[in-house]
């Protein structure tokens, strides 16, 4: 089963380090880990193993994929979310759970610094 997760102080924390090897493409999991915007699901609200982070419709997760609530968290990736697959075994079980339904979409990272040091020739 998975809860809703309030994002209190001691929450965020747990949350931060669930989440701080995870890549990061935007701003979303720190707005979520500063509580300006965002929710948070868990397994186990006292001890959690798995985390799910939403704003809008961009979905990040987090923790064990082979812990028993591993697998109720994929059941809750609904139609048209967009999955931030980057923590290890999170794309596997969701396209083993949805097949073709999961469509890759290529996304990519931009940093100010990588287009301060290119040369553009006009």
């Amino acid at each position: 089963m998975i809860f809703p997760y309030p994002l209190t102080k001691a929450n965020r924390i747990r949350l931060a380090r669930a989440f701080r090897h995870i890549p990061r493409v935007d701003v979303s999991i720190e707005c979520v880990l500063e509580g300006q915007m965002g929710v948070a699901f868990v397994d186990n609200v006292h001890q959690p193993t798995v985390f799910k982070i939403m704003i809008g419709s961009f979905t990040y997760f987090a923790g064990d994929i082979e812990s028993p609530g591993g697998q109720a968290m994929v059941e809750t990736i609904a139609p048209y979310t967009l999955l931030m697959a980057a923590a290890p075994g999170w794309f596997e079980a969701a396209q083993e759970l949805y097949g073709e339904r999961l469509v890759a979409i290529d996304r990519y990272s931009f940093s100010s610094e990588a287009i301060h040091n290119r040369t553009l020739l006009i």
